[in-house]
């Protein structure tokens, strides 16, 4: 009986540090990177941008032709056309910026260097003294240089 009660709290410990884990995770902000090349126009005012930092999670959306029908996942072609939604992602690092190619990075593990379909993001960033959200932003894809969830 001991030896049952040992394990069931050592399972109830670990259950409880994932769920803080994971929770944490939910609350962190995304962290980019503007290539140094860009010019940090927002596409939809055509204002300068700061150079952002910290995004709100969850907040990313991808833009393949029109900005106002946002997509939760990037399309590519890698062996064909495929699609990841964005909460598979990890990582996305531009690599070719001439080619659209971009190093992505998945939560499994895995990774993979495809020709992305997207020409736009759009984002929620968090004022870099405050931490608080600012107004939504869209930029070029190729704009960045780095997207760490």
């Amino acid at each position: 009986m001991r030896k049952f009660s040992r394990l069931s709290g050592f399972v109830i410990v670990m259950f409880i540090l994932l769920c803080r884990h994971s929770a944490a995770r939910d609350d962190t902000p995304v962290r980019i990177e503007f290539d140094k090349k860009s010019e940090r126009i927002d596409l939809v005012t055509g204002k300068e941008l700061p150079a952002y930092s910290k995004v709100q999670r969850g907040s990313i959306r991808f833009h393949l032709g029109r900005l106002d029908s946002p997509d939760e996942f990037v399309t590519f072609f890698h062996d064909g056309v495929r699609s990841i939604p964005i909460k598979n992602l990890k990582m996305m690092e531009k690599v070719q910026p001439k080619f659209a190619v971009w190093r992505l990075r998945y939560t499994s593990g895995s990774k993979n260097t495809p020709r992305i379909h997207h020409l736009a993001v759009s984002f929620v960033p968090l004022s870099q003294s405050t931490g608080e959200s600012l107004e939504k932003v869209y930029v070029k894809l190729n704009d960045l240089s780095l997207i760490e969830w």
